[in-house]
């Protein structure tokens, strides 16, 4: 598994998602810090993100 922190940014953009597909080499790709949870238009543009977390700061 490879995963992503992309929480200062929000979400990831296509060529975030396209580098993760590139160094996953096939295994299962996450994020794992976003700064709000991915939209549905967002997931069916990016559809192999496994899970996602959350990241709020308090």
């Amino acid at each position: 598994m490879a995963s992503l922190d992309v929480w200062a940014k929000l979400e990831p953009s296509s060529s975030d998602y396209q580098a993760m597909l590139g160094v996953a080499g096939g295994k299962t790709i996450s994020l794992a810090e976003v700064g709000r949870a991915p939209s549905p238009a967002l997931l069916d543009a990016q559809p192999r993100w496994t899970w996602f977390m959350v990241w709020a700061e308090c």
